[in-house]
């Protein structure tokens, strides 16, 4: 942790592009609120400022800041990238000028591209924190908006923040020329001890109901072992996919085994993992998954799929954690593993792990020492 001689505080602001109440925008939600608790512990100022949709505001975390102002996109085609709303410049032009230090979690979306442009404007140094959503998808108008915006942005922020070595490789392909810096995703790990109980019979799937995170597999996963005594929970908002998933489950006569039990504030998802013992997150290409570390936070053990971003890391702790290959038969094979190896003593061990490996303190260290280097060039300070 800096020194109050080595960084003064500092009034630092996070920019999401939505917030919701039941977690349904995922990791940079979750990411955000992590880092402004820790960096208001170590006597900073850290809020959150973002857009919401009406009748889903935000749950506040106690003990934050969190404003948000009500957005509806400008265009169909791109709901989410175009949300705006008259009050928003305003708005977040006043969040930004009454900030030291500005931290835009981007994307190809107009809030994130307004956050950067009026901290140009006012003269504000801001970071960038991409969470794996800039990279290139091939299509010529994700290009043409790369080069009219996105670079022109990102090449004006002190320091872009990346989750892996493999989106680190990814934004320089975009033609980045600012500094790029790996930042893993941090949790904090409580010291408070859980029931140290593992019945090996509770099983969830917690995320949003869409066809990447893979819940088709999950549903596949209960029926191999159904007669088993083993409850398949799933819990997450819909991407698309709740339909789908209710429907299989009554044809499938999964009833008693597997089950919806709807999305959770992000406030209560720990609570619920407590009493999960193993928390299967089958989607491919999964980034870096802040379910996965909520779970081990609290000690629950994981599986993901051999193209999560953070695989190697899991594997190096526990081979089970992650299926070797990305179909079924890999996930069946992981789950037999565990159901075989685990022990009573692992929910410790597994927060253990989480404390040593996603520590929000060490990610909290790195960018209190990037924003005092961004404020300081700004500001004349040495």
């Amino acid at each position: 942790m800096a020194t109050a001689i080595e960084s003064p505080n500092l009034k630092i602001l996070h920019v999401l592009t939505l917030n919701g109440r039941n977690g349904e925008y995922g990791g940079p939600v979750r990411v955000a609120r992590e880092i402004c608790r820790e960096l208001n512990l170590r006597g900073h100022a850290a809020g959150i400022f973002s857009g919401a949709v009406r009748g889903l505001e935000p749950l506040v975390m106690p003990g934050l800041v969190e404003n948000f102002v009500l957005v509806k996109p400008l265009l169909r085609r791109f709901p989410f990238s175009s949300l705006w709303s008259w009050p928003l410049f305003s708005l977040l032009a006043k969040s930004v000028k009454n900030s030291d230090i500005v931290h835009i979690h981007f994307a190809r979306d107009l809030i994130p591209f307004l956050a950067a442009i009026i901290s140009i404007l006012y003269r504000k140094p801001f970071v960038t924190q991409t969470h794996g959503m800039i990279i290139s998808d091939g299509r010529m108008s994700t290009q043409i908006v790369d080069i009219l915006i996105t670079r022109p942005l990102l090449n004006k922020s002190h320091t872009n923040f990346v989750l892996t070595a493999q989106e680190y490789s990814n934004v320089k392909d975009l033609k980045i020329t600012t500094v790029l810096h790996i930042l893993p995703n941090g949790i904090f790990v409580g010291s408070e001890a859980y029931p140290e109980k593992y019945l090996k019979n509770r099983f969830a799937f917690c995320s949003r109901l869409e066809k990447r995170k893979g819940v088709e597999k999950f549903i596949e996963l209960a029926d191999h072992y159904k007669g088993s005594g083993i409850t398949f929970d799933i819990y997450g908002p819909d991407g698309g996919e709740l339909d789908a998933v209710q429907k299989r489950i009554e044809s499938a006569d999964l009833m008693g085994v597997l089950a919806y039990k709807g999305s959770l504030p992000s406030h209560r998802v720990q609570e619920v993992l407590k009493d999960i013992d193993l928390v299967i997150l089958p989607s491919k290409d999964e980034p870096f998954p802040m379910i996965i570390l909520e779970a081990l936070a609290v000690g629950a053990s994981v599986l993901v799929m051999p193209s999560c971003g953070i695989a190697s890391e899991l594997r190096k702790f526990r081979n089970w954690f992650v299926s070797n290959t990305e179909d079924l038969d890999g996930l069946i094979n992981s789950v037999n593993e565990f159901i075989s190896k685990s022990t009573v003593d692992d929910r410790h061990a597994n927060r253990e792990f989480c404390r040593l490996q996603f520590s929000i303190e060490n990610i909290c260290s790195q960018l209190e020492s990037v924003y005092f280097d961004s404020f300081s060039k700004v500001s004349g300070r040495t």
